[in-house]
């Protein structure tokens, strides 16, 4: 499976948005969510991708299997 299917199409859009600069608050105002909800969701994402939060020492780890 491919990093693009493991992500709905949501969070696809958020991680564009993150990947554009944005912060979460901007995010949240363009998809019409709180800057709360986008955080969880940034943090999802990078979950499923293998990747770790900024943060929280790590880049990335081993995806889980």
């Amino acid at each position: 499976m491919t990093a693009r299917e493991r992500l709905t199409p949501k969070e696809i859009q958020i991680a564009i948005l993150v990947w554009e600069g944005l912060t979460n608050r901007e995010i949240g105002r363009i998809i019409g969510s709180t800057e709360q909800v986008i955080k969880i969701t940034s943090a999802a994402h990078l979950g499923k991708l293998g990747l770790e939060p900024p943060g929280t020492g790590h880049v990335c780890r081993q995806p889980r299997r």
